[in-house]
Parts: structure tokens; C-alpha cells; sequence
């Protein structure tokens, strides 16, 4: 004869109990991929204006690709920065927007071809070549990154790599994975869902049109009100990048465009109000201070 507990045990309908527990993960798992686009996505919202993204670190500010770049566009009032990441021969990933080093160190090798130790001894305008998990460290939690796995070794290894340093940094909520090549961002959008990602083009094309990202950057030349409207139908944010001349800004903030990538932050903060303009702003330099206090 059972006892009460073993009547209990019998009789629990472990199958339902399983069911359910698959159904508060999948819930959880939505849950937090809300949580993680949300700051982003307020971010390059309708009710902020477009966000001025800081070209290769801070533009003409500093150094490109740099820490030191990075600091010179928080200092001019951007609140997102756009760098390259590439794999070096022994692993690691460092910053770097050409195959060599030659335009900005005069080092005419690749980055590929050179270990972590080697390109350690390159000089940027008296500035070292950062790695990207320094980079994360230095833009902590007060700066939106746009990570662009970038040359011949951007692959789905890179973008494995790239999402678990972000996890490690606790940044989950403040980066992009962006990329000429769609395959990679195709990978990307299997693998991790939840990660923002922005196809770069030069034109908003077929092709562009039903790409599975969040946002699409998209060459200034090719850039028009109705391309613009056309992308938000299909669901898609639009980046425009480079844009230098004060009245290609302007133009483009009035067409509604989401994001201006430029090398003249400073210009573009003015024509969009400077980091006092709104709440996202006002939020974001109380954030910082908050970081520094903390630091």
C-alpha cells in the first residue's frame, strides 16, 4: 500500500511540469532579448532624433581607432561610437580599419599576418593599437558601440568571439554588430538573436531590403527621404554613412534619417542640440557621471 508521498509522486503529471518549464524559458528568453535591445533601441528612436555616430573611434577628434579616440567623441557629445575589429595571426582582435597598418602607423603589413606582441609596438599618433576587449573596458556602459567585424577574417569564429567578450563586459544592451558581409550578419541573426545587428551597403537595394537586421547603414550618395521611408517600412533603422558637410547633416536629420555616421562630431551635436537637446541625452550624462563617480 502507497503512502501520501509516493501517491504524490505517482500521480504528478511530470509531463505538464516539463511543458511548463519550456514555456516560462521561452518567456524569460524573449524577456531578455526585450531587455537588451531596449537601451539601444530608444536610443536611435523616432522621439530622440538621429544619433550621431563618432566615424573610427572619435573622427577627426583623435586617433583613429583608438582609446583615446573613443574619449575625444565622448568629450565631443556623442553617445555612439563606430570601430573596426580585426583578427590578428595569433587570435586576438584588435582595431584597425585598413588590411595593413601602413596608413596610420607606416607598417605596410597585414593584420592578419602579425601577432598581438608585434602590433603592441605600432605607434597611432602616440597612441598604441587597442585591443577590443580594452575598448570595451573603456567605453563601458556610457557609450553605444558599433563593432564592425571587418576584412578577410570577419567570419562566424569572429562573431562568437566578438559576442563573448561583449557578455564578459556585461554590454550586451549598448553594442551593434555591423558588417559588409551579409552572411556574417546572417550568422549572427541565427546564433544570437538578440544582438543588434546593421547590414552595410551602398545602396538600400533589393538585396538590403530583406536582410534580417535591425538596422541598415547606408552610403550618404545614395541616401534620399524616400529611401529612408522605404527602410522604416520594412522595418529596418537606417545609418548614414560618411557624412562631413554640415549641410548634407542637416539635410539628413530633416529627412528622418536614424543615424549619422561622421567624422566632424562636434558639427553634427550642434545641428542636432547638442547633448542637452533630450531625455535620452540628459539620461545618458547623468549615467556617465554616475560610471566616473563609481570608477
Amino acid at each position: 500500500m502507497m503512502n501520501a508521498a509516493e501517491k504524490r509522486t505517482r500521480n504528478f503529471p511530470v509531463h505538464r511540469f516539463m511543458a511548463a518549464l519550456v514555456a516560462v524559458a521561452v518567456t524569460l528568453s524573449a524577456a531578455v532579448s526585450v531587455h537588451l535591445n531596449t537601451y539601444v533601441s530608444h536610443a536611435f528612436s523616432a522621439d530622440t532624433g538621429p544619433v550621431i555616430v563618432s566615424h573610427r573611434g572619435g573622427g577627426n577628434a583623435g586617433p583613429e581607432n583608438t582609446v583615446a579616440g573613443l574619449r575625444a567623441a565622448q568629450e565631443a557629445g556623442a553617445i555612439a561610437c563606430e570601430v573596426d575589429v580585426q583578427r590578428t595571426a595569433d587570435g586576438a582582435y584588435v582595431l584597425n580599419h585598413d588590411a595593413t597598418f601602413e596608413r596610420v602607423a607606416g607598417v605596410d603589413r597585414r593584420v592578419d599576418e602579425m601577432t598581438l606582441e608585434e602590433i603592441r609596438e605600432l605607434n597611432v599618433d602616440g597612441e598604441r593599437v587597442p585591443t577590443l576587449q580594452e575598448l570595451l573596458g573603456a567605453a563601458g556602459r556610457s557609450m553605444i558601440l558599433l563593432i564592425e567585424l571587418k576584412g578577410d577574417t570577419a567570419d562566424a569564429q569572429m562573431a562568437d568571439d566578438v559576442v563573448a567578450m561583449i557578455r564578459e563586459y556585461g554590454v550586451e544592451d549598448r553594442c551593434i554588430l555591423i558588417s559588409f558581409l551579409g552572411e556574417v550578419i546572417d550568422y549572427i541573426a541565427e546564433a544570437y538573436p538578440w544582438m543588434p545587428t546593421c547590414y552595410l551597403t551602398f545602396a538600400y537595394d533589393e538585396d538590403a531590403a530583406q536582410r534580417d537586421c535591425d538596422y541598415v547603414g547606408v552610403k550618404r550618395t545614395n541616401v534620399t527621404r524616400e529611401v529612408i521611408d522605404q527602410a522604416h517600412d520594412q522595418g529596418h533603422r537606417i545609418l548614414v554613412w560618411t557624412v562631413n558637410e554640415e549641410e548634407e547633416q542637416r539635410a539628413f536629420i530633416e529627412q528622418g534619417a536614424d543615424g549619422i555616421v561622421t567624422d566632424e562630431v562636434a558639427q553634427a551635436m550642434q545641428l542636432t542640440g547638442g547633448t542637452d537637446s533630450g531625455t535620452f541625452n540628459t539620461l545618458l550624462q547623468l549615467l556617465r557621471a554616475t560610471v566616473e563617480q563609481t570608477a
